[in-house]
């Protein structure tokens, strides 16, 4: 199961949750979002192209994630675990 690990995650999640539902709240939870501190993903993240694609900025939005949650983002179960695995080495 996901978990929200801090502030941004926390955005991140109410963000995508106000979107999904076609809430006008949507953007100033990504504004808040964005306000929070962030972690570049660096250039040796795996699948570091398919997590700025699914809309996730930083280390701080995976972590916390599950596999469950990146697949459904569009990435498949390999990438997800290389993604967890490496997010548990960068927190």
């Amino acid at each position: 199961m996901a978990e929200i690990r801090g502030h941004r995650r926390y955005a991140f999640l109410k963000m995508r949750a106000a979107a999904a539902a076609l809430s006008p709240a949507a953007p100033a939870w990504d504004g808040i979002r964005r306000g929070e501190p962030g972690t570049a993903f660096p250039t040796t993240m795996p699948a570091r192209g398919e997590l700025l694609a699914a809309g996730y900025l930083v280390v701080e939005e995976v972590d916390g994630a599950d596999e469950a949650e990146l697949t459904n983002a569009g990435l498949s179960p390999q990438q997800a675990a290389a993604v967890l695995a490496a997010v548990e080495s960068l927190t």
